[in-house]
């Protein structure tokens, strides 16, 4: 029995183009309403199909990308790569945050990096907590950054990527602020400035990041003394 046209179609397409190329010409066609929410799911369950049956495709999505959702969002984190979380978060229309999602994925690929400066092998010293076999919480001291790297932004958004290298993709290492997750500030002294004006943007950024934060401790602090009395 001959194969349906519109599958040897997608066989073909998809041996040169990502899913996702494929499915934004006729999203109606793959994943039923024009929805974020859709494509989240038809994306999960070609992704299992692609383990299943060994099938070898171009890359539907960068690792990197809940990053640059976050980034362009101007969000203070990634939401642990739940980046159809985030874009609803912000676009509640369904049809809307599928728009923007291709929107958003297009920058990513069009993207390119400027640096804002280069850092060396410093010894900055931060805390990482994990947990053990028999679930005891367990504290150790690690190098930070273990090799040098370099500050890179690619629009006026708040937050940077820090990259090893300007031309490699800055995987997982988006930072809100100069100071969120490891204090980088304190160190400044030893990092050569390469754009002075987008610089000073970043420590201007970082005083809110840290204003911000200390704003929301304040507010959990007074919450939990008022539980308690």
């Amino acid at each position: 029995m001959e194969e349906p046209n519109d599958i040897k179609i997608f066989e073909h397409d998809l041996k040169q183009q990502s899913i996702l190329d494929i499915v934004q010409v006729r999203p109606g066609m793959y994943i039923g309403e024009s929805t974020l929410s859709g494509l989240w799911f038809y994306l999960h369950g070609f992704q299992m199909a692609e383990c299943l049956h060994k099938v070898t495709s171009p890359s539907s999505l960068p690792s990197d990308f809940p990053d640059w959702v976050a980034y362009r969002l101007r969000l203070s984190s990634n939401w642990s790569g739940c980046w159809h979380r985030v874009i609803l978060s912000c676009i509640p229309n369904e049809k809307q945050a599928l728009n923007r999602f291709f929107e958003l994925r297009e920058e990513h690929l069009c993207r390119k990096p400027k640096i804002v400066a280069t850092i060396p092998k410093v010894r900055i010293d931060h805390q990482i907590g994990h947990y053990s076999k028999t679930g005891e919480l367990l504290w150790s001291t690690e190098l930070f950054p273990a090799e040098p790297s370099k500050i890179a932004v690619y629009t006026d958004d708040p937050g940077f990527f820090l990259t090893p290298d300007e031309n490699a993709p800055p995987c997982n290492s988006f930072h809100p602020a100069l100071d969120s997750g490891f204090p980088l500030t304190p160190h400044a002294s030893k990092f050569e400035i390469l754009d002075q004006p987008t610089w000073e943007r970043l420590l201007i950024e970082n005083k809110k990041y840290k204003k911000r934060l200390a704003n929301t401790r304040s507010r959990i602090l007074r919450r939990t003394q008022v539980r308690i009395t």
